[in-house]
């Protein structure tokens, strides 16, 4: 899609103008993206489910301009879907940027900002090997500490 035809969207277009568009709109936002092509491929995957999302919303009959209730009920969508909070964040980011890039360029206004990640449970660790890495990295300095402090008693 052309600047000159991306122009043409004016903020607070119906959402369907927005669904019938996203592919093209997707494609420019990867364009500006200064980030690798892993992780362009990353963004695309990960804004998948929101066009899918989309066209569900107007299967159902729902018609007018998407709001953040919309995004609110998306994020819902993909809890219900049984996805991890990792994976869900990780959606929810590429989604916010998205509409970041939409409101910057006047294509639509940005009904995803501020929106919140998904919560970890309280036990969530990022990745338990760290963990003992670190521990195990600790471990010769606290002996070292304990043997230095048994010599001055």
């Amino acid at each position: 899609m052309s600047s000159r035809e991306m122009n043409k969207l004016v903020a607070r277009q119906p959402a369907g103008a927005l669904a019938a568009n996203l592919d093209q709109l997707i494609e420019g936002f990867l364009l500006e993206q200064d980030v690798s092509p892993a992780s362009k491929v990353v963004y695309r995957r990960a804004l998948k489910p929101f066009k899918e999302f989309l066209q569900l919303r107007e299967a159902s009959g729902a018609t007018g301009y998407l709001t953040r209730t919309d995004v609110v009920q998306y994020k819902s969508h993909l809890l219900a879907q049984g996805m991890s909070p990792r994976t869900g964040n990780l959606y929810l980011t590429a989604l916010r940027q998205f509409f970041r890039y939409l409101e910057v360029n006047r294509i639509y206004p940005d009904v995803a900002a501020g929106l919140k990640g998904f919560k970890r449970s309280s036990g969530f660790n990022r990745d338990p090997s760290l963990c003992s890495r670190r521990v195990s990295s600790w471990t010769p300095l606290i002996a070292q500490a304990s043997s230095a402090c048994a010599t001055m008693r």
